[in-house]
């Protein structure tokens, strides 16, 4: 996990120096769509990111949006400090362990955000996915993501969607203003 996601944060630094932070949301939005789709499809159950091994939708996706937030909670000084820290205790060694990084993170914080980085890395959220159709479409017509258009002759309800493109700027747009992010 820690290769994968500590090149995932380096990639982010560089775009946002060359493109801007507008660049590192794109590429965020970008993660989280993949991460939830792998996620749909695994065939296992999903390790917590510290202990992930072989599940790059974990290591690479999920690992990059706990380093983005992170970032956002512990400040970006503060985290690349700890990353320099982490590099420095094991330079002797052939690799650090995630749980080193993890702990050095809990060494610097205080103990409310130990609570949460704790969570972000041990911890797994099991999705349920719900298929029925009647609450289905519910939800999506709160999100504004269809509508009834009328009724056939026998009265079932004719439903219409918004375009792909128009339901992830929709999404997206709620996303965002679920989490914000603070501007730094």
């Amino acid at each position: 996990m820690l290769n994968e996601t500590m090149a995932n944060y380096i990639e982010a630094q560089v775009l946002e120096k060359m493109y801007g932070k507008t660049m590192v949301r794109r590429l965020a939005n970008f993660s989280r769509r993949r991460y939830f789709n792998f996620k749909s499809s695994a065939a296992v159950e999903e390790p917590s990111l510290h202990l992930v091994d072989n599940e790059t939708y974990i290591s690479y996706r999920k690992g990059f949006l706990t380093m983005q937030s992170l970032k956002e909670l512990i400040g970006q000084s503060m985290l690349n400090t700890s990353l320099k820290d982490l590099i420095d205790t094991n330079q002797d060694e052939q690799s650090a362990r995630s749980i080193d990084f993890i702990n050095l993170l809990l060494s610097k914080v205080d103990s409310e955000k130990q609570d949460l980085i704790e969570d972000w890395f041990k911890k797994t959220y099991d999705t349920p996915f719900d298929f029925e159709i009647e609450d289905a479409l519910g939800k999506l017509k709160r999100l504004k993501l269809c509508k009834i258009v009328g009724n056939d002759k026998a009265g079932t309800p004719i439903w219409t969607a918004v375009s792909l493109a128009e339901a992830c700027k929709r999404l997206d747009m709620q996303w965002d203003n679920f989490f914000q992010m603070h501007a730094t």
